[in-house]
């Protein structure tokens, strides 16, 4: 990932019921759901070039509607498109390191 761009942000949620299924099928960690092993490690992940987010506790938009709504969170939560905007314009206030919205 840091071959992408001078800042990534990953966003995660425990409640995105499309990767909860996917993790309880396949066996296998999504960055999606968890988010990335060792993110707590600021070696692995400095905070002035990732920005870790958990969204699980996001709740300004209906989870359970549609079905995968909770799989459409970046579309659907007003704050999280906020947050992604506010990224995508280098915006000085986003916070970075491990954070929930």
């Amino acid at each position: 990932m840091p071959d992408l761009g001078a800042r990534t942000s990953i966003y995660y949620s425990i409640r995105d019921i499309a990767l909860y299924l996917s993790v309880a099928v396949n066996f296998i960690q999504r960055l999606g759901h968890e988010g990335p092993m060792r993110k707590t490690d600021t070696a692995s992940y400095p905070p002035t070039r990732f920005r870790i987010l958990d969204w699980a506790e996001v709740n300004d938009y209906n989870l359970g509607n549609p079905p995968d709504a909770s799989h459409q969170y970046y579309r659907r939560s007003p704050k999280v498109r906020a947050d992604i905007a506010g990224a995508m314009r280098e915006d000085p206030t986003l916070r970075g390191a491990l954070i929930q919205l």
